[in-house]
């Protein structure tokens, strides 16, 4: 850390008073990025330890890192004392604020991303190789929790939601190579459609797109 202090005369003998507050973190692991067609993801919660104020994670790729939050039902998370590392712990190119970044995913400059937090309610974090994300304009990420569903807001009535028919596709994993089509929604399917997943991605081409998700355990 530099700090400059410009005073009018070198003469004035200006000092400064520096105060520094430590607190307790656990340096977490540090894990590549999957290929293919595994999904990069993790709920910041997750890294809680019970013991320490914060806990992080790294991962390192073979190239850039695009950083997205994934919003939920309540919009994206406010995750205060969360911040995001372009780079490691030990070598760190630039550190971003959750609250900065929550709406506004970003590309790393370096081929590592750490993520450090004292949050401790569910905040998902989707990670994607620049090659990947480069592709895809723009590129969100949607959590789904297990309460999440659709109202019906006049009983003895079904509730129904409608896809126009468009050139959009819902795919296994992160839109790259590796990704299988699971859903053509140019064919008008069924709806709701169920997927025996644990991630997928949405694809729309020339077309918009409106569609709700949620989650649910057998």
């Amino acid at each position: 850390m530099t700090i400059q202090v410009v005073t009018r005369s070198v003469y004035m003998q200006s000092m400064l008073e520096i105060t520094v507050e430590y607190m307790s973190a656990q340096i977490g692991p540090t894990f590549p990025m999957k290929t293919g067609g595994e999904m990069n993801y993790i709920d910041v919660a997750s890294l809680r330890d019970g013991r320490s104020l914060f806990n992080s994670v790294t991962f390192i790729g073979e190239e850039p890192i695009y950083f997205s939050v994934a919003s939920d039902t309540s919009g994206y998370p406010e995750c205060y004392d969360c911040y995001v590392i372009d780079g490691t712990i030990e070598n760190q190119t630039q550190i971003y604020d959750f609250t900065v970044v929550g709406e506004q995913p970003f590309t790393t400059k370096s081929n590592a991303i750490t993520i450090l937090s004292s949050f401790e309610k569910f905040t998902g974090v989707v990670l994607n190789p620049k090659s990947e994300a480069d592709k895809l304009f723009p590129l969100f990420s949607i959590a789904v929790d297990n309460s999440a569903g659709m109202k019906n807001f006049k009983p003895g009535y079904p509730a129904a939601f409608q896809v126009q028919n468009c050139t959009a596709y819902v795919v296994s994993g992160p839109p790259n190579n590796s990704s299988k089509v699971l859903l053509d929604l140019s064919t008008s399917p069924k709806m709701p459609h169920s997927f025996d997943v644990k991630y997928f991605s949405v694809v729309a081409m020339d077309c918009d797109l409106l569609f709700y998700a949620s989650g649910y355990r057998n």
